[in-house]
């Protein structure tokens, strides 16, 4: 379940790398509140390992879409192509954390806001992809 979960919170980064024509960010300074980051996010695209984005609205790839439910009491639910699982995240300057069981999980860095569209990088252990989402 946890690699289900994982696969899910990386395409979720990918795809919010991918909605945006700018996504990286080099202020890491750049601070957001929890409530920029609560709702519920679906990913639109997520770059490949060779450079390439692949575009989830797209119905041919619409089944490995990844859905995640930030909550503003710092939990959150993920479903989708990576199955389903749950766990908690904190946000601190532009990076979000997710934990399950208490352990790191995943981690988004270099998160990139801008109304409805989320980019960054999302990384687990020493794997990392792009990603662009949007909120719903």
């Amino acid at each position: 379940m946890k690699k289900i979960f994982s696969f899910l919170t990386i395409a979720l980064v990918a795809i919010c790398a991918f909605s945006f024509a700018s996504c990286s960010s080099d202020d890491d300074d750049e601070k957001f509140s929890t409530s920029d980051v609560v709702g519920t996010w679906v990913t639109t695209s997520v770059q490949t390992s060779d450079g390439i984005w692949v575009d989830l609205t797209n119905p041919l790839y619409a089944s490995q879409r990844a859905y995640a439910n930030f909550k503003s009491d710092g939990t959150y639910i993920g479903w989708g192509s990576l199955g389903n699982g749950t766990g908690t995240w904190k946000l601190k300057g532009n990076t979000l954390t997710t934990y399950v069981d208490g352990e790191v999980y995943i981690t988004y860095k270099n998160i990139t806001l801008n109304g409805n569209d989320m980019c960054g990088t999302m990384s687990q252990g020493s794997t990392s992809m792009n990603f662009k989402a949007k909120r719903q």
